[in-house]
């Protein structure tokens, strides 16, 4: 029988919560699969209906051993894990050395790109990262005309930093996010500390990926909820809680979310993460590797082409395209393939940073619109 740990304030038998996860969407049975299955639904405040059902099903299930005390609670421990992750976990060594994030953060990084761009890369969000962030902004020129912050792999554990690196983006006294306990209650308030930077009044992207985690998703949550940046990328790993470990007697251990980062506004951050204002899909693994291409050159590397392509558009920007941009890759395409011929290799694909390439695009378009207001 699996055994609560004396630490965890687990008082009720498994057995009696073995369908508590189930609650909420129908109930089947185990049956041949080309039979058709009723579904059958326990309302959660019908509590004396769930201990019936329960009771029934351990006195007359024609395999007694199907429906045992360890059976039971071994299916309740399943749907709980499956129900609350990943805020609870039981891993053991390999699979909490599988559950450590798969790419690490590079170091923080500064560049201006062409067309008066400045390019941020945090890496994990730390004590540093605060003044690291107001060195390089109170450095921009004066013709800076927009800021993409990159926060793809950030990840980290300090909220206070989180806080303070948002601070200078946003007004002084300015609530930014929260921490909550498992009764729901605030035990802690985070509020920008400073006034944002006198020189910060351009257009502001944030990128992030499904590596985006803890503080650095506390970040992008405070800024999104300020409307002080636009949110570019996938959504992040919903890691945005703080997490404790539980030594098991098995020698495994029970990780699960004790308190939650929520922004001010009640936006939930975990456990499904923050969705991007512009959805761009590219894996964690390409990323990484423009990311890295772009560390051993320039930024520009990566998002720049080397055909020269027309300017964004409004029509363009409005309608989440960039037919310029298409036109220039396949213009590239039909020069590779013109390059290639019997028994030559083709050249190799360059690396093109997606993302970030439509962050830029982003705030080129805005620049756009803001010529045209005036």
């Amino acid at each position: 029988m699996i055994v609560p740990h004396p630490r965890l304030n687990l008082l009720v038998p498994l057995c009696t919560v073995v369908l508590c996860p189930l609650l909420s969407s129908p109930i089947r049975a185990a049956t041949n699969e080309n039979t058709p299955v009723p579904a059958i639904t326990i309302r959660k405040s019908d509590k004396s209906e769930l201990s019936e059902v329960l009771q029934v099903i351990k006195k007359n299930y024609a395999d007694p051993a199907a429906v045992s005390e360890t059976t039971l609670n071994a299916a309740a421990l399943e749907g709980i894990l499956r129900k609350l992750a990943p805020g609870v976990q039981v891993l053991d060594q390999k699979e909490i050395i599988a559950a450590l994030p798969r790419f690490s953060a590079l170091n923080p990084h500064f560049e201006i790109v062409p067309e008066d761009i400045a390019y941020i890369y945090t890496g994990n969000i730390t004590p540093s990262t605060p003044g690291f962030l107001e060195t390089t902004l109170a450095s921009l020129p004066v013709t800076v005309r927009g800021l993409v912050l990159d926060l793809r792999f950030s990840q980290g554990t300090d909220l206070k930093a989180a806080a303070q690196s948002a601070s200078l983006f946003v007004g002084a006294g300015q609530p930014l996010f929260r921490v909550k306990n498992l009764k729901n209650e605030d035990i802690q308030l985070y509020s920008s500390e400073k006034a944002a930077r006198h020189n910060l009044d351009t257009p502001l992207v944030l990128v992030v990926n499904r590596e985006t985690a803890g503080n650095a998703e506390a970040f992008v949550a405070a800024l999104k909820e300020q409307r002080r940046a636009l949110i570019i990328g996938v959504e992040t790993s919903g890691k945005g809680a703080q997490f404790s470990d539980v030594a098991l007697s098995s020698g495994r251990i029970l990780r699960l979310a004790t308190h939650r980062i929520v922004p001010n506004n009640g936006l939930q951050i975990f456990p499904y993460g923050l969705t991007p204002d512009i959805a761009v899909a590219m894996t964690s693994e390409e990323q990484m590797k423009a990311l890295l291409k772009a560390r051993s050159g320039k930024v520009q590397d990566v998002v720049v082409e080397t055909v020269t392509r027309k300017r964004l558009n409004e029509a363009s920007l409005v309608r989440n395209e960039n037919p310029a941009y298409d036109q220039a890759v396949e213009n590239q395409r039909k020069a590779r393939e013109k390059e290639t011929g019997p028994g030559r290799e083709p050249p190799e694909k360059p690396v093109r940073d997606l993302v970030l390439q439509r962050a830029v695009d982003v705030i080129k378009g805005i620049q756009v619109l803001n010529l045209g207001t005036h």
